[in-house]
């Protein structure tokens, strides 16, 4: 299958280390990216992929920063949402060089994935490669804070590490393959490929479904001692509140309502009443939880139930769905780096809880 019309990878690099973005494009695509002007800044170099499902020439747009947090600001501006949506890939390519500004790219960088493509659910690539860098795994800590898989390229280097999981240029082409360039960047998963047995984070579908089951016990329980405060709230032999309403507690004259036998038993009856609905109530919400949370406990017209389902369930299935997304990120990473990407992602979504 021929895609005509793929998502665009952004590669950038600081403008301190043109170099290292000239050498990772030569190393990527076989030919060396040639300069618009006098940088590579705005220059696109294309990237041609063939595999076993499809041929695409990704256009690889060039960019170099000189102030990190402007470029972040700029790319997260409304002029940029066209750019961003057309993003199938972000690679950070650095060298050696100045670690802080490195690092402060990076975090940049990381938010604008964030704030600007949807954190963990964009379904883009997300490199950071760095050339004949030292401290492995510090650049993997700090990339992975980014929501970034660090790729470390050396010469010479083997292209296969002890698991037989690719390494280097061959890892970044792979993660690059793996891609669909045809979704559309704002796509998000379906219920059906959200399989909680496999995001291996400690946390399974059970977990939110026991705090589903919380929000709606609670919910029930303020309900009910919402009820009991206004039973409380009415002296004995005297009217409820729809009664209330319509004479008042205390009649125009300034003394307390009389009540004869037949107003007392009215009050007795609409006690039973109350507590009878209450009771079919609760009986509804349980029958609507076994059937898949159909029905409504307040006798009405569910409107409380919905406010429910639409507030805290929905989020709990969007971070069901953040949990997946940093899932498949990570399928090409090596063990302890998808760990700490994992890690960072389920404190992200408990915080939210």
């Amino acid at each position: 299958m021929q895609v005509t019309n793929p998502r665009r990878i952004l590669a950038v690099s600081l403008d301190t280390q043109e170099n290292v973005l000239s050498r990772a494009i030569k190393e990527l695509t076989d030919t060396v990216p040639e300069a618009t002007s006098s940088s590579l800044a705005g220059s696109t170099h294309d990237l041609p992929i063939k595999t076993s499902y499809y041929t695409a020439t990704l256009p690889v747009w060039l960019d170099l920063v000189d102030d990190p947090e402007a470029w972040a600001a700029s790319f997260l501006s409304d002029e940029a949402a066209e750019v961003l949506a057309a993003l199938g890939a972000v690679v950070v390519v650095f060298g050696q060089g100045d670690e802080e500004q490195i690092k402060l790219l990076l975090r940049q960088v990381g938010r604008v994935l964030d704030e600007g493509l949807g954190g963990w659910e964009w379904d883009g690539v997300r490199l950071a490669v760095g050339f004949d860098v030292a401290g492995d795994e510090e650049w993997e800590e700090i990339c992975a804070e980014a929501g970034l898989e660090f790729v470390r390229v050396a010469e010479g280097e083997e292209t296969l590490n002890e698991f037989g999981e690719k390494m280097g240029v061959a890892r970044v082409k792979e993660a690059l393959e793996a891609n669909d360039w045809e979704m559309g960047a704002d796509q998000l998963l379906d219920d059906d490929t959200q399989d909680s047995d496999s995001l291996d984070f400690g946390y399974d579908r059970a977990d939110f479904e026991g705090l589903r089951q919380a929000i709606w016990n609670a919910s029930l329980a303020d309900d009910e001692d919402d009820a009991e405060a206004d039973d409380a709230a009415t002296p004995v032999g005297r009217p409820r509140a729809d009664s209330e309403l319509e004479h008042g507690p205390y009649n125009l004259g300034g003394q307390e309502a009389k009540n004869d036998a037949g107003s007392s038993q009215e009050v007795q009856d609409t006690k039973n009443q109350d507590a009878a609905s209450r009771k079919d109530g609760n009986a509804q919400v349980g029958r609507g939880q076994d059937e898949g949370g159909e029905g409504n406990g307040d006798g009405h017209d569910g409107a409380g139930v919905e406010d429910i389902e639409g507030d805290d369930v929905d989020k709990v299935e969007d971070m069901m769905r953040k949990l997946q997304a940093v899932r498949d990120a990570g399928a090409g990473m090596g063990e302890a780096q998808r760990r700490r990407m994992a890690a960072r992602a389920v404190a992200e979504v408990m915080k939210e809880l």
